[in-house]
């Protein structure tokens, strides 16, 4: 069975300039809504950490930041968890792109020939975690304004009975569940390949609180992000 913890919208390093000398507070407990993500993907062994647009706030974010976030995602690559970024409206993959500034696959301990951690970008909006030989598309754009809706576009009404589930304009295709020996065995065959077995077959979890909501029981002394 296949299992993906899917998130988006994290926003982290938002600004908050409404919110005054509260807004190092919030930005931190953003910081712990997504690190609470991570610890869920590691308790729950998920397979797919799917992060579906806006990890970041904006492009603009200080070294120190993204640091923070390659650890948690080297947390994630130390028990073989693949983790999968599609950049959003605010964090775009344009010529200014914080992943294109930063190289975040690298700083989390992820290694070019492996796909422990993948950003999809414009060029290469799909990737084939081979590992659990799932297929996850992810449309990206140049720029913050996309110029057509993906859940609209002509792929989703074409492939709506081919096992492929649309989340945030993500799409996941699962086919076999075939881990090498070295990575942690899937618990079982993933689901074959139609609308209603995929539904039966994938176990997948979507926070649906803001990170406020979900860090609420943390308290309001906390470190600046």
């Amino acid at each position: 069975m296949l299992r993906i913890i899917h998130t988006a919208d994290v926003h982290l390093g938002a600004r908050h300039d409404d919110l005054g000398e509260q807004a190092s507070a919030q930005r931190e407990r953003q910081f712990a809504a997504f690190t609470a993500t991570v610890d869920l993907a590691l308790a729950e062994k998920a397979d797919i950490l799917l992060i579906a647009g806006d990890l970041f706030d904006s492009n603009v974010q200080p070294k120190r930041s993204v640091e923070r976030v390659a650890a948690q995602l080297h947390r994630l690559v130390g028990s073989k968890i693949r983790t999968v970024i599609v950049p959003g409206t605010h964090d775009s993959y344009d010529r200014a792109s914080i992943y294109r500034a930063y190289d975040l696959k690298t700083l989390a301990g992820s290694h070019p020939a492996d796909d422990l951690v993948t950003i999809l970008t414009p060029e290469r909006p799909s990737v084939h975690l081979k590992a659990c030989d799932a297929v996850i598309h992810g449309p990206v754009f140049p720029t913050k304004r996309a110029p057509y809706s993906p859940v609209s576009h002509a792929w989703v009404s074409s492939n709506r009975t081919t096992g492929i589930s649309v989340m945030n304009s993500v799409s996941i295709a699962p086919t076999r569940c075939t881990r090498p020996k070295e990575d942690r065995p899937c618990s079982s065959r993933a689901p074959a390949s139609s609308s209603r077995s995929y539904t039966e077959g994938l176990r997948s979890r979507r926070s649906t609180e803001t990170p406020a909501a979900v860090a609420s029981g943390f308290p309001d002394s906390v470190p600046a992000w």
